[in-house]
Order: C-alpha cells, then sequence, then structure tokens
C-alpha cells in the first residue's frame, strides 16, 4: 500500500523537482524547486509512517531459503513470458516458493560479530543475552527467527556462570559460558557458547567451540543442534575467499621483552694465560 502511494509521488513529484533543481543551480536559483522538492519528501515520510503504523503492517514471516527464492523467482518469469496456458505452470514455482518457508529451519542460537550479543531460540521465544547494544544485529535476528520480540536471557538459574540450555528437544545441549574459561561438565553437551575467550571449558574435541575468538576471526556465527553434536556456520564460511574480502586476523604472538644483561668485566689477559696449561698463545 505504501508503494502505491509513494511511487507516484516520487515519480510526478520528488524526482522532475529534483532534475529541476540541477538546471536552476548554475542560476543560483535552486531553492525554487528544492524547497517544494522537500514538501514531496516530508509527504514520502508521512506516508511510510501511516503505513508502518497498521495492524499488521509488517508481520513476522519465516526466512524464504535460498533455492525457494529460485523458484519463486522463475515461476514469476515464466508467468510472464508465455501467453497461453502453459504460463499457468509458473504457479507451481510461485507455490514452491512460498511453501519453502515452512522447510527452512533457523539457527537454534545466533552469536554477533563482536560476541556482544547471543541468541537463543527455544519453543518459548527467543532469548537474548546481550553486554553490548546492538539493535540492528538484534532486529534482524527477530526476523530470520520470524518473531516480534525477545526475552533478557537470565542467569540467575545457573552455577557459576555456567549455563546449560537445550533449545531443541532431542539434540546436544549448548554450554553458555561468561567471565572467563573454566573447567564444566560436557557430557551431553555440543557446542560451547561465549562472548568472551573460553578455551579449556571443555576438552572433549567432539565439542564445539565458539567464542569471541571464533567470530573475531570467522564473524558472526549460527549454530544448529543435531543429536549427533552441533553444526556451525560463520559470515566467512558463507562469503568464501572472495578478493573483496579481507583476509581473516591473524593472531600475532606477544612481543619478547627485551631485558638489558647484567655486565660482565672479561678477566685479564695475564690471568687467562695462567690458567692455560701451555701458556699463552703467541
Amino acid at each position: 500500500l505504501s508503494n502505491m502511494a509513494a511511487v507516484p509521488l516520487t515519480a510526478l513529484w520528488v524526482m522532475p523537482l529534483g532534475l529541476l533543481s540541477l538546471a536552476l543551480m548554475p542560476l543560483g536559483i535552486e531553492s525554487l524547486a528544492l524547497i517544494p522538492m522537500g514538501w514531496g519528501t516530508r509527504l514520502l515520510i508521512v506516508i511510510a509512517r501511516f503505513f508502518a503504523g497498521l495492524p499488521w503492517s509488517q508481520p513476522a514471516v519465516p526466512h524464504m531459503p535460498g533455492w525457494g527464492l529460485i523458484l519463486m523467482s522463475l515461476g514469476i518469469a515464466w508467468l510472464g513470458i508465455w501467453r497461453t496456458r502453459l504460463r499457468l505452470w509458473g504457479l507451481a514455482g510461485i507455490v514452491l516458493g512460498l511453501v519453502s518457508t515452512g522447510l527452512d529451519r533457523p539457527p537454534d542460537i545466533m552469536v554477533s560479530a563482536d560476541g556482544g550479543m547471543i541468541g537463543i531460540r527455544t519453543r518459548d521465544g527467543v532469548l537474548l543475552q546481550q553486554t553490548r547494544a546492538s539493535a540492528f544485529t538484534r532486529d534482524a535476528w527477530l526476523n530470520r527467527w520470524a518473531v516480534d520480540a525477545a526475552r533478557p536471557f537470565s542467569w540467575a538459574p545457573c552455577v557459576e556462570d555456567v549455563c546449560r540450555v537445550a533449545p531443541r528437544p532431542g539434540a546436544k545441549a549448548a554450554l553458555l559460558v561468561r567471565g572467563g574459561a573454566r573447567r564444566a561438565d560436557c557430557d551431553g553437551i555440543g557446542v560451547v557458547v561465549s562472548g568472551e575467550p573460553a578455551r579449556g571449558v571443555c576438552r572433549d574435541p567432539g565439542v564445539r567451540l565458539v567464542d569471541r575468538f571464533t567470530v573475531w576471526r570467522g564473524g558472526a556465527a549460527a549454530i544448529w543442534l543435531t543429536p549427533q553434536g552441533a553444526v556451525v556456520e560463520t559470515d566467512r564460511t558463507v562469503s568464501g575467499a572472495r578478493p573483496w574480502i579481507p583476509p581473516p586476523p591473524v593472531a600475532r604472538p606477544a612481543p619478547v621483552p627485551s631485558l638489558p644483561l647484567a655486565p660482565v668485566d672479561d678477566p685479564p689477559v695475564s690471568s687467562v694465560a695462567a690458567a692455560r696449561p701451555d701458556g699463552p698463545e703467541p
């Protein structure tokens, strides 16, 4: 609805006045076009706020996987290319694209690129453990999980800042850690998640680790829990090695301090020669 109202306004008012202002700039009278152009842009904002405030203006919908988006795009193209009844086959691609939203499984846990926010999707809703504010990331996660709001994660039932969470029944659990690394019971755990360095929490090689160093090197992480363990996907694994993507940061070894050595006085030549059994060398 907002596009139906805003697109004609942009095409017939805002953009023509913008082009007219360019022609008037050499004469110094571009304000004659820019001022009414500003009225049009203010009206665009009013239209956007009005429709955004309507009930169900922004419904939370499930995420469409890539293959579903391709099928829907092909179906729309097929429907528009043909002129006979053959074009109706495009409806099948559109329907399959819509059905794909119900076949997509969103991540069970997500960790932001700076480690400041961890989200856990449960049957009762989404829980957020947030130490640094990131409204943009939070909204993107809520859209990915198709929910309208999230509740703060509570550390009250945890023991020594270590929480065992099971977002998906029948799958491995996750160990949420804060305040640094510590040894913990990792029986039935598929992944250790922390916004801080958490090396050494679990010694089991089958337990994945997603901590501050993981997102520092690979970017934001998404975690799927399965009965066999955890599947971890980072921003870098999705983006791949591209010429325009910076290489992952490499940890630099700590510099070794150069300590001054105590001065040593050389013994006199005579004492060295006396210590030799065969006398001084010629």
